[in-house]
């Protein structure tokens, strides 16, 4: 242990200065950030109408600093700035020097922020070493001589000049916490004159990271350059298999299906400016150091929906779902390294599927000898089906979002592609039941017909005996879990023995879902599910009005909302993820949430004017390349309209049937 008495503050001139006043001012942070009750303690030195200090250095002495003490706290003097240094209460503090009139005057030239090295955790005061017994590592007084973990020194000019002041506004929390493919934003705004700031970022767990942009021109003059967002993020990813997959972060491991949260707590922060700009009032450069910060996992990563570049178009469109292929890479890498490889596995009985961890019947004709059954004795059929060597229990009525993960939307028969796959006769005209019941209508649930998949889903009554049984059974498991629908025993009706509801099979959804982001990002949300973020208001793009496929994706891949300019328009399994099925109108539930218009509950992250039921995805319909699918965001199911718009015989004016949405990340 080292006794730091001889560390001091001190200034230099270079020639006569005459100072009217010397401030101390100590804050709760440790970057000097006088915002959000961070100044906790002003102590004024004057000197009346001025005292001149000739050229030379003028250092801080262990009587001066140990008065400053009795100031702070006229009681317990250095006794109390220790217990709130160790408290964590006041971590640093600043000089603010004014010159008198003889020296360009009035005005004040504030000195660098004094926070501590690295053994000190970054902080930094005036320590009475005595008053800890003598095993204080900051900082120290020896009787009545104290002194700092580190000398500081401000060179001070020989006249005051005025000089442009930024203010960092966004940066003074103690941590943060971003969705993994987000970002850390920054917001920076000057209040007079023009400088140029520059913004330095490190993170010792991300070294590739990405700043946009890489530097601001600020000028007080102007409104519209008057402020500027930073937009910091951790990992940008460089190659086809860039999304953020947990299991390729080295400090990482998988923890069931709950998300990883990957802390970060090196993240430095270095603003330079020029023109001699003072930013939160100390000299450029401006160093923010040991800020905690952590990345969350989305609880799933949403899959591929088949399409590729040359598939079922080619070339695909710009900003279409082949051109993008978002999503895990099981369908397209441009490398040729998919993942899984092979998608599906079979022991001559079952199929795993490589991709979702669920096993199926290879040959559905093996159930009840492919005979149809209504829906009530399919559910019971599949629930005491031992079929290849299972017990009774094992094997259930896929819901929803379990057999829309078969679907191959590159292909126009997806009966034919999964024979291909390692099935057997899966039939293209039958309607295969699934456990989910259409909300609003207790008598109808959903089936799925494989031949026209594409096209959406039909709605049968339960009584029909006109469906098939394709039983699943399993967990799902990485790399693309399966959510669940958002069915439960009581939502939309009393569930079934059995049914969705009964079963709620599937990764769960997080409590809250959703996040609005605040500041630059108020218009947007994110969707801790999926890592998905949205623009929250879609009456912001092209004002909600329905137009061509092609301009929403144009209109969408050149949008910059909440400072981001990397939106899409969404695929269709991207937007089939918000639906909640457990609701009869999931844009009712996406703005109010539990409630209604009236009292919504939604945890402040509701979205807001939602005022189409269609919205195009970006997902080309292959059965008809000149159609694309559009997203029924208030019924729930989906179906696909010309991309060009629709023309009647006795109107040649196309109409346009579907609007725009956008979304980033996830990917």
């Amino acid at each position: 242990m080292n006794l730091t008495t001889n560390n001091q503050q001190s200034f230099s001139t270079e020639s006569t200065v005459v100072l009217t006043r010397i401030r101390v001012e100590f804050f709760s942070n440790n970057n000097c950030n006088a915002s959000g009750g961070g100044l906790i303690k002003t102590i004024d030195m004057n000197g009346g109408d001025g005292v001149s200090f000739p050229s030379g250095t003028y250092t801080s002495s262990g009587v001066s600093n140990y008065a400053l003490c009795q100031r702070y706290d006229s009681s317990n003097g250095c006794t109390a700035l220790y217990d709130a240094f160790t408290a964590n209460t006041q971590q640093s503090l600043r000089f603010t020097y004014s010159y008198g009139v003889g020296s360009g005057g009035p005005g004040d030239v504030t000195g660098s922020c004094m926070s501590g090295g690295e053994s000190s955790g970054y902080k930094e005061t005036i320590l009475d070493w005595s008053a800890n017994g003598g095993v204080s590592q900051w900082g120290a007084c020896s009787g009545n001589s104290c002194g700092f973990s580190q000398s500081y020194n401000e060179q001070l000019p020989s006249t005051y000049t005025s000089y442009p002041l930024i203010s960092i506004t966004s940066s003074t929390a103690a941590s943060w916490q971003i969705m993994m493919g987000s970002a850390y934003s920054i917001s920076a705004i000057i209040t007079d004159g023009s400088s140029t700031l520059t913004p330095l970022v490190t993170m010792s767990s991300y070294p590739d990271l990405s700043i946009s942009p890489s530097s601001c021109n600020l000028d007080s003059s102007n409104p519209s350059t008057s402020s500027c967002t930073f937009i910091i993020t951790p990992y940008s990813g460089t190659s086809d298999y860039s999304f953020w997959n947990a299991l390729n972060e080295s400090n990482s491991s998988v923890n069931g299906n709950n998300p990883l949260i990957i802390s970060n707590n090196n993240i430095f922060l270095n603003f330079s400016a020029t023109n001699n700009a003072r930013i939160n009032g100390s000299a450029s450069p401006l160093v923010m150091s040991n800020i905690n910060g952590s990345i969350i996992t989305p609880y799933i990563y949403l899959p591929q929906t088949g399409q590729t570049p040359i598939l079922p178009i080619n070339p695909a469109p710009t900003g279409s779902d082949g051109d993008i292929h978002a999503g895990i890479p099981w369908a397209y890498v441009s490398s040729g390294n998919t993942t899984p490889n092979p998608r599906f596995t079979d022991d001559g009985c079952q199929v795993t599927d490589n991709l979702t961890g669920l096993i199926w019947i290879k040959d559905p004709s093996t159930v009840n000898s492919g005979n149809a059954l209504t829906w009530y004795d399919a559910l019971t059929t599949a629930a005491s089906g031992t079929w290849c060597g299972q017990t009774a229990g094992s094997w259930r009525m896929p819901n929803f979002n379990e057999a829309m993960s078969l679907l191959n939307f590159a292909v126009v028969d997806n009966s034919t592609w999964l024979n291909n796959q390692n099935f057997n006769n899966i039939s293209r005209l039958d309607h295969y039941w699934i456990s989910t019941t259409i909300a609003g209508n207790n008598a109808y649930v959903f089936t799925m017909i494989f031949s026209s998949s594409v096209f959406g889903t039909n709605g049968i009554d339960k009584p029909n005996p006109i469906g098939k049984l394709f039983p699943v059974r399993g967990t799902t498991t990485t790399p693309a879990l399966v959510p669940q629908t958002g069915q439960t025993p009581t939502l939309p009706y009393t569930a079934t023995a059995g049914s969705d509801g009964a079963l709620q099979e599937g990764t769960a959804w997080p409590s809250p879902r959703f996040t609005t982001g605040s500041g630059p990002e108020s218009n947007c949300v994110t969707d801790k599910l999926t890592g998905l973020t949205w623009v929250r208001d879609p009456s912001t793009i092209n004002s909600a009005t329905k137009l061509p496929w092609s301009s929403a994706l144009y209109i969408v891949g050149s949008g910059n909302w909440c400072g981001y300019s990397d939106w899409r328009v969404p695929n269709i399994n991207e937007f089939r993820s918000l639906l909640n099925y457990a609701y009869s109108n999931s844009s009712a539930w996406l703005m109010y949430g539990t409630g209604d218009s009236t009292s919504p509950n939604c945890d402040g992250a509701c979205f807001i004017n939602i005022s189409n039921n269609r919205y195009w995805t970006s997902t080309t319909n292959p059965s008809n390349i000149s159609n694309a699918l559009c997203l029924d965001i208030q019924g729930g199911g989906y179906s696909n309209f010309p991309k060009d718009g629709t023309v009647e015989d006795w109107d040649p004016i196309p109409r346009y049937d579907c609007a725009a949405w956008a979304v980033r990340g996830g990917s």
